[in-house]
């Protein structure tokens, strides 16, 4: 396999064979398992741990994410059943959309 790279307005050859190619990936894959496998044997559990280990830290970053919490939501059930009162049960779907966001930010016109 060859490989054409320009550098500096010249372009070079190189002759890249399939066995560099798969001891590249083999020496990736080796690196990332030795790094996985010294961190889950680590016994620390601090979060100053994942300096030591960049590829664990770099999917901790990435995938990382707060879990949602279900207030929210609730609030806005708590909210639509002040709404849909019995009197108000002919509303349309697209008022009672409005009256419920109106109603959930209203601290928003409070504020400004």
């Amino acid at each position: 396999m060859q490989s054409v790279s320009a550098s500096g307005g010249l372009a070079e050859v190189s002759n890249v064979t399939a066995n560099d190619v798969e001891d590249f990936f083999y020496d990736t894959f080796n690196s990332v398992s030795a790094e996985l496998a010294m961190y889950i044997n680590d016994t620390s559990r601090d979060i100053d741990t994942l300096h030591r280990f960049p590829l664990v830290k770099k999917v901790f970053v990435a995938k990382n994410i707060a879990l949602p919490s279900s207030a929210p939501v609730e609030r806005l059930f708590s909210i639509g059943g002040q709404i849909l009162t019995p009197r108000r049960n002919g509303l349309c779907d697209e008022h009672f959309e409005e009256l419920l966001m109106l109603r959930a930010n209203r601290h928003l016109e409070a504020n400004s």
